[in-house]
C-alpha cells in the first residue's frame, strides 16, 4: 500500500507539475505584460522632456536608406552637409568648396532641430524675374531594403520625409556666400518659422501665438494670398509669413545678413564723376515692412523666437527718439535760359545709437510704400547726419550743376534705419513731412 501510494503520488506530481509550471509562467507573463503595458502607456503619455531613439532602426536607416531622385546633367557642383542637406549648384561660379562655405554661412543663423528637415539649397545661375530667392515645402521619397527568406527579392520599405527647399538665384553674378547671406537668412527664416510656429493645421495664421505677440490683424496684414501675382508682390511686405521671416533675420540672422551700402544723397552725387544708385540692402530697410514696429520693440517676440532653441535672446536697446528735423534752403542763379531758383532741403537726425553705428535715412510715399521706398544717404562714424533732398545745385565756377531727386514733392515719410556695431537693428519713429 505504501509503495503503491508513492507511485500514485509520483504519477500525480508528474501530471500536475507541468501544468503548474505552465500556469505560473502564464500568470507571470500576464503580470509582466500588464506592467509593461502600464510602463508603455506612462511613457507615451509623459511630457517629451527627452528624445527617444530606436537605435536598431536608426542604424538600419543610416546604412540602408536611399533617396529616390533622378540624375540631373545640368548640375555643376554638389556638397552634402553632415545633416544630409544637399547644396546644389547650376552655376559655373559655384563649386563644391563654395557650396561648403554657403553651408557654413547657413549655420551662422540661429538654428535648432528644424535644420534636419531642410532637404536642399539650390543655386541657379540666372536671376529670377521677381524674386531674389524662394522657399517651398518639399517631400523626399526614401526606401530601405529588407532581405528575408519570407519576403520577395529586392523588397523595400518606402516612406516619405517632409521638409523644404531654399532656392537662390543669380549665382553667376552673386558669387560669394556673404553676398547671398541676406537672401539665405530670409529664406531660412521661412523654414524656421513654418517648422516651429505655423505647423498646426487647425488654426489660421491670425490665430497663432506669433500673430498675437506681433499684433498682426486683418487690418494691418494678410494671412493668405490676395488677388493675382502682381498684387501679391506689390503687397509682399504685408503677409504674415513674410513678416515672420524678416523678424527671424532681424533677431537671429547671421552677421553677414546685415548687408550695408554707401548711399549718396543728391548733393554728394553732384561732386561725383560717375554716380550709380546702390541696390536696396538690409541697411536701408532693416525689415521689408517699415510701416510696422521692429520685432525687438515688442514684448515677448524675441523670447518667443529664441524659446524654440531654449535660449535667451540678446539684450536690445529700448527704442530711442532720433528727432528728425527738416530745413529748407534756396539758391538762385541767372542762367542762360533765365533766372532760376533751386529749392532743396536738409534732413538731420541724432546719432542716439552711438557713433559706431551705421545710419541710413530712407523715405517712402505713404500712398505707395512698395514702389517708393528710397534710400537717401548712409551716415557712418565721424560723418554729420545732414542729408540733402530736392533740387540741389552746385556752383562749379563757370557753370552751375544741378539735379532733382524728385523726393521733395507731396507728403513723404522719413525713417532712419540703424545697424549697431554688435549687429542689432533698429528704426526711428516714422516722420511725416508735407512739401
Amino acid at each position: 500500500m505504501r509503495k503503491a501510494g508513492y507511485t500514485t503520488l509520483i504519477i500525480s506530481l508528474g501530471i500536475f507539475l507541468p501544468s503548474f509550471v505552465a500556469f505560473v509562467f502564464l500568470f507571470s507573463s500576464y503580470i509582466y505584460s500588464g506592467v509593461q503595458a502600464e510602463a508603455a502607456e506612462e511613457f507615451l503619455r509623459s511630457e517629451p522632456s527627452h528624445s527617444y531613439t530606436n537605435d536598431t532602426l536608426a542604424q538600419l536607416l543610416e546604412e540602408g536608406v536611399s533617396y529616390e531622385e533622378s540624375a540631373d546633367e545640368d548640375i555643376k557642383a554638389k556638397y552634402i552637409s553632415p545633416e544630409e542637406i544637399e547644396f546644389i549648384s547650376y552655376s559655373e561660379k559655384w563649386d563644391e568648396a563654395t557650396l561648403e562655405l554657403l553651408y557654413k554661412e547657413l549655420l551662422r543663423n540661429g538654428h535648432g532641430e528644424e535644420l534636419y528637415s531642410l532637404h536642399d539649397v539650390v543655386v541657379y545661375a540666372e536671376a529670377d524675374d521677381v524674386a531674389a530667392a524662394t522657399h517651398k515645402n518639399t517631400i523626399r521619397y526614401c526606401s530601405v531594403p529588407f532581405a528575408h527568406t519570407l519576403l520577395p527579392k529586392d523588397f523595400k520599405f518606402g516612406f516619405s520625409r517632409s521638409g523644404s527647399r531654399i532656392t537662390l538665384y543669380d549665382g553667376d553674378r552673386i558669387i560669394t556666400p556673404e553676398a547671398m547671406a541676406d537672401s539665405l537668412s530670409h529664406e531660412y527664416g521661412h523654414h524656421y518659422t513654418r517648422y516651429h510656429m505655423f505647423g498646426k493645421l487647425d488654426e489660421t495664421l491670425f490665430d497663432t501665438e506669433y500673430a498675437r505677440l506681433r499684433g498682426l490683424t486683418p487690418e494691418n496684414s494678410y494671412a493668405q494670398s490676395e488677388g493675382d501675382e502682381e498684387y501679391y508682390y506689390d503687397n509682399h511686405y504685408k503677409y504674415i509669413l513674410e513678416i515672420a521671416a524678416e523678424d527671424y533675420v532681424a533677431l537671429m540672422g547671421s552677421p553677414a545678413s546685415r548687408e550695408t551700402a554707401d548711399y549718396k544723397d543728391i548733393m554728394e552725387s553732384l561732386y561725383m564723376d560717375e554716380y550709380t544708385r546702390e541696390k536696396l540692402t538690409r541697411s536701408c530697410c532693416v525689415q521689408e515692412n517699415l510701416t510696422i514696429p521692429m520685432a525687438c520693440e515688442l514684448e515677448g517676440v524675441a523670447e518667443y523666437f529664441y524659446g524654440f532653441l531654449e535660449e535667451e535672446p540678446p539684450e536690445y536697446d529700448v527704442k530711442k527718439e532720433m528727432n528728425i528735423r527738416i530745413t529748407p534752403y534756396k539758391r538762385s542763379y541767372d542762367l542762360v535760359g533765365g533766372y532760376k531758383t533751386f529749392i532743396y532741403y536738409g534732413v538731420e537726425f541724432d546719432k542716439v545709437y552711438g557713433e559706431d553705428a551705421t545710419y541710413v535715412l530712407t523715405c517712402y510715399d505713404p500712398g505707395d510704400y512698395y514702389h517708393t521706398r528710397y534710400p537717401i544717404r548712409t551716415v557712418t562714424k565721424g560723418e554729420n547726419t545732414r542729408c540733402y533732398i530736392g533740387n540741389a545745385v552746385r556752383d562749379a565756377g563757370g557753370s552751375v550743376i544741378y539735379s532733382d531727386d524728385g523726393i521733395a514733392k507731396g507728403t513723404k515719410i522719413f525713417i532712419v534705419n540703424v545697424i549697431t556695431a554688435d549687429g542689432n537693428m533698429y528704426t526711428s519713429t516714422p516722420f511725416s513731412y508735407k512739401f
